[in-house]
């Protein structure tokens, strides 16, 4: 006799399937980010909703990101979103535990364009 789970038991109860939870990590910004980050004068509030997407992209998943060549940085480029233009943020990873934000400019008109 075979027994097989049905799909409410093997998902649980008014559960969908998830992906293995992954480590996160903490973000921090560095001084020089944040008063860059004010420089810019931008709507605070649409500034804050494009932090909060980068934040969460790096606290779970900093490796995905490009290295800058020749250095321990990498870098998130954003698109436009209504009220901030697209941004190029660089970041380095602490350790297992830590991520800090070190540096946020206005993306260059040619995404080619190589960083420094």
């Amino acid at each position: 006799m075979s027994v097989s789970a049905s799909p409410r038991q093997t998902l649980g109860i008014g559960r969908l399937p998830q992906e293995p939870e992954r480590h996160v990590r903490t973000v921090r910004e560095s001084f020089e980010y944040a008063s860059q980050r004010k420089e810019l004068q931008l709507d605070v509030r649409r500034l804050d909703d494009v932090q909060e997407s980068i934040i969460w992209g790096v606290s779970r998943s900093a490796e995905d990101f490009d290295l800058v060549p020749g250095s321990d940085l990498r870098v998130i480029p954003t698109d436009e979103f209504p009220g901030v233009p697209a941004l190029r943020v660089f970041f380095r990873i602490a350790d297992e535990d830590y991520v800090d934000l070190v540096h946020l400019e206005l993306a260059p008109e040619d995404p080619d364009e190589p960083m420094e």
